[in-house]
């Protein structure tokens, strides 16, 4: 609904935007830069990593939840798109 609502509420979006994406994206980065300092991982750009991996956590039940092809998400759904995307990431950036 925030969303939706930005092109009548632009502040809306703003605040909808920093307090729930922004905010989540800091604190992986924050997790991430850690792991990256103690030799863990190897990231050269920390921001699209951030983003790499959330988008990675959406893959197909994000699409589906929001365009109403799915209602609802079985924690097996959750743990097998949680379980590819560490993986997949930990492919990219493990040093």
């Amino acid at each position: 609904m925030a969303v939706a609502e930005t092109q009548h509420f632009p502040e809306l979006g703003y605040v909808f935007y920093h307090s729930g994406p922004d905010f989540a994206v800091r604190q992986l980065s924050q997790c991430l830069a850690r792991a990256a300092g103690r030799g863990d991982l190897v990231i050269d750009d920390l921001d699209l990593a951030d983003q790499q991996f959330l988008e990675l956590c959406k893959v197909d039940l994000f699409q589906k939840l929001l365009c109403g092809v799915q209602k609802h998400v079985t924690e097996d759904e959750i743990e097998r798109v949680a379980n590819a995307a560490v993986n997949t990431f930990l492919r990219a950036y493990r040093s």
